[in-house]
């Protein structure tokens, strides 16, 4: 039982299930009846889809003049030699025999690859030669086992007929759906009907059916992280592009207004995505091409986007670097991540900020369904310049109800992070049952110079274990891998209970501190104060010094950790880390019961979880020779001079 509990914790935890189960399924109904109702005058009884349709020459012609599109038809040429690669079954079991999950996704995202570069370049030259392959893909596709990828089949229903939807079914589906309305009657009819047939099987009925019944259950449909957003654009844009029927496509555009408020739920009210960068392009990626979707085809009738929060999430996007090209790693997030440029550029449009140019990042689209969205019916640009909304000359970012604090140097910031002179920061309290959470209640990530000599390892790859009771034997999610203490020989503990309180937080042009207490983060009886405090200066050279300051009822061990993936080297009080005129040097002062000390030493201990940079990255600990009453350890980052 104790264990069911802990899966059911995390399973909320990171994945954010909603408790919108118990809602009634026959009162459903009729309010999705009577919203379709609504709808359907709102509706054309003609086809639809993002993009424009091979028919349409004057839009493919335009496209066929850009240098990135002639590559296109090259690359096409080249998939029609090679012939459409088998993966064979067994690579689909090995997750549910032995979690892997990589050997299968390689081969299958290797294998389905060529198709949409195959539809693209059919579109744009029109001569009726990739036919052949591309209806070829498309019964490869009837007789995949399963859209479903395997690490979302593990009971291999899905393998075995009994069809539910995940995150790539559901694109699989849209794009599918795509190519078929793209290309019309290019296809043959037996092809044009087998598509049919299996986008009802996989993709529209399995969703219908489990709102109308409860079966087959899928948890997305009311969960409150990227899947509820990403599921529902995939199956709502197969159905409004696939679906002939008015009323049928009514149905479903209101069982997405319905649904996808379980979406905006999982954002902060002050619009953060604790999920991480790279899942703020994924999930509100396509929460946008479900919302663009949705106001193109009822022609701006029904707008998504057009509420205050959704504002917020999407300013996210334009606030969460720290520098341009760096965003803070935490949570499930690559090193590098960074919010996407096309994104931007749509959001700008949409809510007529006004900022930075980010049309370049519109030139070329990859994939059909992002063509369809950035190179056709695009709102208009903006006349208006908002500053407010740059990173130039912005100090300070505060996200409040995530307790993320990014800080800046002073002045206008050139666009090239490694020409920034100073250090820039971020860091988080929140607490230990984010979305796609790490145990990491007071870490930071610091950038220099184009550099990152203080960083957030990011997310592991995945396995079984990730997404599992055993999530936090992960070094990299568990807080032994995050820039915060270890205490008493603990890790920080997992649940919403962990949580940062904010002592203090100050600000002015010249000093920020952010002071945090940390007890209750730490399962450990004998803590009488733990806190952290962060202090960054912009007076003269910037500096970034973290104090820990710990009191027990009774002697304890006690160490801090520091994280880097650069050089380092020990010079008695100091740590130098990175090289040049990107170094920076980290000063160590630790006092215990009272008194400073020198009976500190330091341990560099490499991650065993998967990580991206894991070649490189370095666990450095600050760790008390011996049990302590009470102890501080200061940290103070400077650029090497």
């Amino acid at each position: 039982m104790t264990r069911l509990f802990g899966m059911l914790i995390l399973w909320c935890g990171v994945w954010g299930v909603s408790s919108g189960w118990a809602e009634d399924l026959a009162q459903l109904a009729e309010k999705l009846d009577r919203r379709a109702k609504e709808i359907v005058p709102m509706l054309k009884d003609e086809p639809f889809c993002l993009g424009r349709p091979v028919t349409d020459r004057p839009f493919w012609d335009a496209l066929a003049q850009r240098p990135v599109y002639q590559a296109t038809i090259r690359n096409a040429e080249k998939a029609l030699e090679k012939p459409i690669s088998h993966v064979p079954d067994e690579l689909y079991l090995e997750f549910s025999q032995n979690g892997n999950r990589s050997r299968y996704q390689n081969a299958y995202f290797q294998r389905n690859r060529p198709l949409e570069t195959l539809v693209v370049a059919e579109c744009l030259e029109n001569q009726g030669r990739f036919i052949p392959r591309i209806e070829e893909f498309i019964r490869v596709y009837a007789t995949d086992k399963s859209w479903v990828l395997p690490a979302h089949d593990r009971n291999l229903k899905n393998f075995q007929g009994d069809y539910d939807v995940d995150l790539y079914s559901s694109a699989t589906a849209w794009m599918l759906a795509t190519t078929g309305a793209w290309l019309g009657e290019k296809l043959s009819p037996e092809v044009r009907q087998l598509l049919d047939e299996q986008l009802r099987v996989r993709c529209l009925e399995p969703y219908k059916n489990s709102i109308l019944t409860g079966k087959p259950k899928m948890w997305w449909i009311r969960g409150k992280n990227n899947w509820n957003a990403v599921c529902l654009a995939g199956v709502t844009g197969t159905a409004l592009t696939h679906l002939r029927s008015v009323e049928e496509k009514a149905w479903f555009l209101a069982a997405a207004e319905h649904f996808i408020r379980y979406s905006e739920e999982g954002y902060t009210d002050d619009g953060y995505c604790s999920e991480g960068v790279g899942y703020w392009n994924y999930g509100f990626g396509n929460h946008i091409r479900l919302a663009e979707t949705v106001r193109r085809i009822t022609d701006g009738k029904i707008q998504l986007l057009d509420n205050e929060k959704m504002r917020r999430v999407a300013e996210y996007g334009f606030r969460i670097s720290i520098l341009p090209g760096f965003a803070p790693s935490f949570a499930d997030c690559a090193v590098n991540a960074c919010p996407s440029r096309e994104i931007l550029a749509f959001l700008n449009r949409y809510y007529r900020f006004g900022v930075d140019d980010y049309e370049g990042s519109l030139q070329r689209a990859y994939g059909i369904v992002n063509l369809g969205m950035w190179q056709s019916d695009m709102p208009p640009l903006p006349e208006k310049k908002e500053a407010a909304h740059s990173l130039r000359g912005e100090m300070r970012t505060w996200f409040p109800d995530a307790q993320v604090l990014i800080l800046r140097p002073q002045g206008e910031l050139p666009q090239n992070a490694s020409e920034v002179q100073g250090l820039a920061v971020a860091m988080k309290g929140g607490h230990n049952a984010e979305l796609h959470n790490h145990n990491d209640v007071g870490s930071y990530v610091v950038v220099y110079r184009g550099t990152l000599p203080l960083l957030d390892v990011g997310s592991e790859t995945y396995t079984r274990k990730t997404f599992s009771a055993q999530r936090y034997e992960s070094d990299a999610l568990n807080s032994w891998g995050h820039s915060v203490p270890v205490v008493a020989g603990k890790l920080q503990k997992t649940g919403r209970a962990a949580e940062a309180k904010i002592l203090k937080i100050d600000s002015t042009p010249e000093k920020e501190v952010f002071h945090l207490d940390l007890q209750a983060v730490y399962d450990v009886p004998e803590v009488q104060r733990l806190t952290r405090c962060f202090t960054y200066s912009r007076d003269g050279e910037t500096s970034f010094e973290i104090v820990d300051e710990v009191e027990f009822s009774s002697p304890q061990t006690f160490e801090t950790a520091l994280v880097t993936s650069l050089a380092w080297k020990r010079e008695g009080d100091r740590i130098l880390i990175g090289e040049k005129e990107a170094q920076v040097v980290l000063e160590i002062e630790v006092q215990a019961d009272g008194a400073k000390t020198d009976a500190w030493k330091l341990t560099d201990a490499e991650f065993q979880a998967d990580i991206r940079n894991r070649e490189y990255a370095r666990r450095l600990g600050i760790v008390l020779e011996k049990p302590v009453r009470e102890a501080t350890v200061r940290v103070n980052v400077l650029p090497a001079k």
